[in-house]
């Protein structure tokens, strides 16, 4: 049996991390860009000063997850019934240590172009900054999220987050969703890979599966 100690120190991590895991669930409602005309109305932009600047996007020292699903549903079809990504967010269910999200504020720019920024609110009080990351194709959606004050930032500097569309066949539409998540200390990357191998990837696979069968219903409706 471990010892106190160590037990308080691996719930606590596993608690900032499952709260990492609802934020970046928030960040994949931009995985399809709204048609001209039918963007959601923003809220006031806040002042920039309120807002922290976003870490710079390292290329290596960070945890990763990949997760590819297939959906027999067509690719523009798909995007329209995911209503820019409300549904995948949803569907990655809430729990004590991952509480719900109650609201977004707009920071700068309209969500979800490149540059886009807003602050995330939780159920808990605590909350995050998102941002839209360049992408070079309108297939692949990427954000960043970081300062948060729950207990994920005790652990993780920031997390990247990327939803990439394929088409491999008539009617099949695929998503490869990965996620980086960039620890506070390198000595925590261990464990912050654990994590994201044995509770973030089931979990979000389990989201995807849920929301595929509800886009093949709905397809086969012709809804």
């Amino acid at each position: 049996m471990a010892p106190p100690r160590l037990e308080a120190r691996a719930a606590g991590l596993a608690s900032g991390l499952l709260l990492l895991a609802a934020i970046l669930s928030v960040g994949c409602q931009g995985i399809a860009k709204p048609a001209a005309g039918g963007a959601a109305p923003a809220s006031s932009p806040l002042p920039e000063a309120t807002w922290p600047a976003p870490p710079r996007v390292a290329e290596r020292g960070a945890a990763s997850v990949v997760i590819e699903h297939s959906f027999a549903v067509p690719l523009v079809e798909l995007r329209r019934f995911l209503r820019g990504g409300e549904r995948i967010a949803a569907a990655v269910e809430a729990s004590e240590r991952m509480p719900a999200r109650t609201g977004a504020e707009a920071v700068a720019g309209v969500w979800p172009e490149a540059g886009a920024v807003r602050r995330v609110t939780f159920a808990d009080g605590g909350h995050a900054w998102e941002r839209v990351l360049p992408s070079d194709s309108p297939h692949r959606f990427r954000w960043q999220t970081w300062g948060h004050t729950g207990p994920a930032g005790v652990h993780v500097a920031y997390a990247v987050g990327e939803h990439a569309w394929s088409t491999p066949g008539e009617g099949v539409s695929r998503l490869v969703w990965t996620h980086t998540l960039h620890p506070n200390h390198p000595l925590k990357r261990f464990l912050v890979q654990r994590f994201a191998d044995r509770d973030l990837a089931p979990r979000l696979e389990a989201a995807l599966e849920r929301v595929a069968a509800a886009a093949e219903e709905a397809s086969a409706r012709g809804s």
